[in-house]
């Protein structure tokens, strides 16, 4: 019994010593943190002595294996050194395992200009190579090297991490690219066999659901049909999109049942299971839920074959250490949290809940409790429908994983019985696919929550597991002892109820963050009394709007659950495309919107009506107007009464942020025509400010070095993207270099952000 908790401390500390290196480069107070909790760790253990040494080893082993990795990237032998290059790379394709009919594939690189690579990985894209490279392949070629992109607002999705974690450090664009010689590589094999399972899906399964098998058996979701995977999402069975547990328990029954007429010892069975279990983990891409439930089923197996009794959290603890030792940047993906954590849950939980109710009730709920922290951190999302949705949908998808194991056999052995099998996995998918969707649909099915803090994650685990320790420990327990956990329990549950309530504020801090929508404007201001003001939702794309990719992710980010006030500058698609459906979704207040707004656009129909719907007030307004919001004042200077103008930019919102000594003035996208008005109706005085936001992008049209210098800035923002219309202006931005003006644009430096306690301000890029 000692040894097994041994054991699951040392790779707790092991755990640790990942997670100081993880973040030492950067965050070098997590290294202290780490080792006080070491040093608990270590004064509460028995028997200390050799122990204690073995423990600090461990952490230290942790620690520097994980720093090594986090090292290779900034190595002088690194391929990130080449990033924003034309190069020559000599290298080895290689085919993603977990996508093989993905979009892209790896460049292990080799040479590059004739010096030797020995970190990181390129990712190119198929369509830039020639159809007859193929896994394995040496090839040469002339490319551009890109760093993937790192996420350009809080709360974005950073593709540098992503790519990171799996040892991918550069995104190429092909110009040419050469094959010198084939390579015979062990996965070869393995994905000719994948590709043959999904040839047998693709032939015998109608779509769309021959996708949603793949993902399912295969864990190939390229083509997964979005609203599938969106259904699921809402219903709280997202869970089943991903290769996990039960998928395992399913094939390790299938095997075993299709070598039961053999007779074969146990032993040879368990060899036969883990060559095969193998195969599975590698033609999956290693994933940690995978390789997980494949480890689990071999000890346990193994153990019970020689007879060795050891307990299931130590076998788990095992299972973790081995899965970090070949790849600790798994402990930082929601995948292997998400795996290990619901498990332990269901373990520590599912006996309790039986007590009072049926066991697939007890356990779905119990898996719902492991699931809620991490979803609501990484997803912003609950699903309560989750808890009723699993106690139907996963019987119904174990039929549907025991039939496609059946097909391939089939497939490979009776192909004409793989025509059956085919119709039969597609009408119970059909039948899953109508389920799903109904629960989706129900009120609350899915809850949008503001983002936890890492601390209120964490303090909802231990409590969790402690109060569970308790449950079923008591009568093997002592009172104090049970007294002593209570206590304990009493105090994180308090601390856990003070995270979610009480979150930390910049109590009398004015925040304004200029997002990065690309072309387009979105502007948040957090008022220091709560209260907060969005400024225009950026454009609209075929995936999407910025307001669902970008500003809803943002304002989950910063814990902003609805917008006191949204100012629509004026109805062009890249500064209003995303307001109907923040109104839609709930989280607009009241609505301001000009009195010359120009009603027969597209957006502006659509958002007046979607705000009517809604009870959502308008107010129309003008230059006469001033909204007060305690200590902060916006005084409205646009759109200019009785005035007509061709150009309908012309007769966009524009204000003064007034807070204390700050000043910022901010002008939708008027032009000269405006802006000379403006300067003759108005005090020069009264436009002063300390930052300006840019109109219209930087454009020519715009930002006339008459009203810069009435305006008179320390700093300049100009929201813009990628464009066809060449801004900002070379012209513009000559013009407030020459006014000694400093210059933000949110293509390079990211959302600016700027805090200011009405005195003094401070004023950054999130990229920088």
């Amino acid at each position: 019994m000692k040894l097994n908790k041994n054991i699951i401390i040392a790779v707790i500390i092991f755990i640790l010593g990942i997670i100081s290196g993880y973040f030492f480069i950067n965050y070098k107070l997590v290294l202290l943190i780490t080792g006080i909790i070491l040093l608990i760790i270590i004064t509460l253990t028995k028997n200390k002595k050799i122990v204690i040494y073995i423990f600090i080893i461990i952490f230290l082993f942790g620690f520097f294996y994980m720093l090594y990795f986090q090292m290779n990237y900034y190595s002088i032998n690194s391929i990130n050194n080449y990033n924003n290059r034309i190069i020559e790379v000599v290298g080895k394709i290689k085919i993603k395992l977990d996508s093989v009919e993905g979009n892209s594939v790896i460049l292990k690189p080799i040479l590059v200009d004739n010096k030797r690579i020995k970190y990181g990985n390129i990712q190119l894209w198929k369509s830039d190579l020639n159809n007859n490279i193929e896994h394995g392949d040496l090839v040469i070629a002339r490319m551009k090297l890109n760093k993937p992109q790192k996420a350009s607002n809080p709360g974005g999705f950073s593709y540098f991490k992503y790519l990171k974690k799996k040892k991918i450090y550069s995104v190429g664009n092909v110009f040419e690219i050469y094959k010198i010689q084939n390579h015979i590589l062990l996965t070869k094999p393995i994905i000719k066999i994948k590709r043959f399972l999904l040839g047998s899906i693709d032939k015998k399964i109608i779509p769309p659901v021959n996708e949603f098998i793949k993902a399912l058996i295969l864990g190939e979701k390229s083509n997964l049909n979005k609203s599938w995977e969106t259904s699921f999402r809402r219903a709280g069975a997202n869970h089943l999109l991903a290769i996990s547990g039960l998928h395992i328990g399913f094939i390790t029954l299938f095997i075993i049942f299709l070598l039961k007429p053999f007779s074969f010892s146990s032993k040879i069975i368990n060899i036969i299971l883990t060559f095969f279990l193998l195969i599975y983990v590698i033609m999956t891409g290693f994933r940690a839920s995978v390789l997980r439930a494949s480890l689990l089923v071999l000890f346990f197996r193994y153990f019970k074959q020689i007879n060795l009794k050891v307990d299931f959290f130590t076998i788990i603890s095992i299972v973790l250490f081995i899965i970090l030792l070949l790849d600790p940047y798994k402990l930082f993906s929601v995948g292997l949290q998400l795996s290990f954590l619901v498990l332990l849950m269901i373990v520590s939980w599912t006996k309790i809940f039986e007590r009072y109710l049926h066991t697939s009730l007890a356990v779905s709920l119990a898996a719902q409790l492991g699931s809620i922290p991490l979803t609501a951190y990484y997803f912003n999302t609950i699903s309560p429908a989750g808890v009723i949705t699993n106690l139907w949908a996963i019987p119904l998808v174990s039929v549907i994983v025991f039939l496609t194991l059946t097909h391939f056999v089939f497939y490979l052995i009776f192909p004409f019985l793989s025509n059956f099998t085919g119709q039969l996995i597609y009408l119970t998918t059909v039948f899953l696919n109508k389920g799903i969707k109904v629960m989706s649909k129900l009120p609350s099915a899915e809850i949008k929550v503001t983002t936890p803090s890492i601390a209120t994650v964490f303090i909802y685990y231990i409590i969790l597991f402690l109060v569970a320790y308790i449950i079923r420990n008591k009568d093997n327990m002592k009172s104090i002892k049970i007294n002593i956990f209570k206590i304990l329990s009493t105090i994180l549950l308090i601390i856990f109820i003070f995270t979610i309530i009480i979150r930390p504020t910049n109590n009398n801090l004015l925040e304004i963050y200029c997002l990065d929508v690309g072309q387009g404007d979105s502007i948040v201001i957090k008022i220091p009394d709560g209260q907060t003001i969005l400024v225009d939702t950026g454009s609209s794309t075929l995936t999407g709007s910025k307001a669902e990719k970008t500003i809803i992710p943002f304002l989950l980010n910063q814990n902003i659950k609805m917008i006191d006030y949204h100012i629509v500058t004026h109805f062009d698609g890249d500064h209003s495309a995303g307001t109907e459906y923040l109104i839609k979704k709930g989280f607009i207040k009241n609505l301001i919107i000009s009195k010359q707004y120009d009603f027969t656009q597209n957006y502006a129909k659509k958002t007046i009506e979607a705000a009517m719907n809604k009870n959502i007030r308008v107010y129309w307004t003008d230059n006469q107007d001033i909204l007060s919001l305690n200590n902060i004042k916006l005084k409205f200077m646009a759109p200019l009464e009785n005035i007509v103008f061709k150009n309908r930019n012309n007769y966009s919102v524009a204000f003064k942020l007034t807070y204390k000594d700050f000043e910022m003035l901010f002008t939708g996208d008027l032009e000269e025509k405006a802006e000379e008005i403006i300067l003759k109706l108005v005090d020069q005085n009264k436009l002063k400010s300390d930052i300006l936001k840019v109109a219209h992008h930087g454009s020519e049209t715009s930002s006339t070095d008459e009203f810069i210098k009435a305006v008179a800035p320390k700093e300049a923002i100009i929201s813009v993207g990628s464009n066809e219309y060449g801004h900002p202006s070379k012209n513009v931005l000559k013009r407030l270099i020459d006014n000694n003006i400093r210059i933000w644009r949110t293509d390079h430096n990211g959302a600016v952000i700027i805090k200011t306690d009405g005195h003094k301000y401070n004023i950054n890029g999130y990229l920088n």
